[in-house]
């Protein structure tokens, strides 16, 4: 029982790190188009990167570990599970912080953020929260065979 809190909290702070390196490096390599300066884009990378790590644990806190206990409470280990739970909340806020006044580039925009960040986030976070599991449910189904 304790190992499964301390594979969660792992879980949850690989996350929340994982996000904030992802959208940092990710502002600095597609923001090179955009500015002339390389100086110019570290300081907006660090804080979007600090600023989306926030919101990441926020999430985690809310959202994923909560959705854990329920899959793991149910047996449900495998990772797809954990990409569709986590594009709910993935896109929900994509779609509240992404401005436009087009709708459906707003609608677009927010599914791209949700796939481009919430996917490998949710991986991340099963991996270290559930991926034993699989590895034990794998094995036990292979002994009884």
């Amino acid at each position: 029982m304790f190992d499964k809190v301390i594979d969660t909290f792992i879980a949850s702070i690989m996350t929340v790190f994982f996000v904030l390196v992802f959208v940092t490096i990710s502002y600095l390599i597609f923001g090179l188009t955009d500015s002339p300066r390389e100086s110019d884009l570290r300081d907006p990378a660090i804080l979007f990167g600090v600023i989306a790590a926030i919101i990441s644990g926020f999430v985690v806190i809310v959202w994923a570990i909560p959705i854990h206990a329920i899959l793991s409470r149910h047996n449900k280990n495998h990772v797809g599970w954990y990409i569709a739970l986590a594009m709910i909340p993935s896109f929900g806020l994509a779609a509240i912080f992404t401005s436009s006044s087009h709708p459906l580039l707003g609608v677009t925009e927010a599914l791209f953020h949700a796939v481009f960040i919430g996917v490998p986030a949710s991986i991340v976070f099963w991996y270290f929260a559930a991926y034993d599991n699989v590895i034990a449910d794998d094995r036990s189904e292979r002994s009884a065979t």
